[in-house]
């Protein structure tokens, strides 16, 4: 090998060590900014190749994640189909396929789903006991704060993690499990009340501040 040879593949080692430590250098850049537009930037210089794949799954996380924090501040239906139409398999869908639910069951007059008998929630730091089965529904209005596929217990179960953490703005309130058929199986929804409408509607928003779903229901 002459010394020409010698030199041009010296040359061509220093290039690719250079390149590699540059790219390395704008990776970690990236990361410590760990924001969409400092990955897409990264991605400008380097398309391809190393870290090229970790760039890019982490732009889309970020853009899911403040799509979801975009449907939550609007809470409405609307904004939830919409993420799930942009998210269908992404880590939040389930989440906006629940609060789609919550949005379409809270609408359903209260005379359609089935009442379920009265679950105990007398344990201790509980903070209400349901009402006898015989006696008639109070007319009012309720606030839903969930729809699960899991039974009445799941129900009862999420209603006693929301008043530990909740105490001031659901204490005094009275829970109950309705059961609703829908077209993917039974759903059970947990609605708590009965109250005015304008307290109603300040719980749930005051709710809503706090991350906790909450849809008034009609009486």
């Amino acid at each position: 090998m002459n010394r020409t040879t010698l030199m041009a593949l010296l040359i061509l080692s220093l290039t690719v060590a250079s390149g590699c430590s540059r790219r390395q250098q704008e990776w970690e850049t990236a990361r410590r900014a760990d924001t969409a537009e400092s990955y897409q930037q990264f991605l400008k210089s380097f398309p391809d190749g190393e870290f090229a794949s970790q760039a890019h799954a982490r732009v889309r996380e970020l853009q899911e994640a403040d799509d979801w924090q975009n449907a939550t501040r609007a809470d409405t239906a609307e904004a939830y189909q919409e993420f799930l139409n942009r998210y269908p398999q992404g880590r939040m869908a389930d989440e906006a396929r629940i609060r789609i639910g919550n949005f379409a069951l809270a609408q359903t007059p209260s005379s359609s789903p089935q009442e379920l008998p009265p679950v105990d929630v007398s344990a201790p730091g509980s903070g209400a006991t349901a009402a006898p089965a015989s006696t008639p529904a109070a007319r009012g209005y309720r606030i839903q704060l969930g729809a699960f596929s899991g039974g009445d217990k799941q129900a009862m179960n999420e209603w006693r993690r929301l008043l530990g953490e909740h105490p001031g703005l659901l204490g005094g309130l009275t829970p109950s499990v309705k059961l609703a058929t829908t077209t993917t199986g039974h759903l059970y929804r947990l609605q708590a009340g009965v109250m005015t409408e304008a307290r109603a509607r300040e719980t749930c928003a005051q709710l809503k501040t706090r991350g906790q779903s909450c849809v008034v229901v009609l009486p």
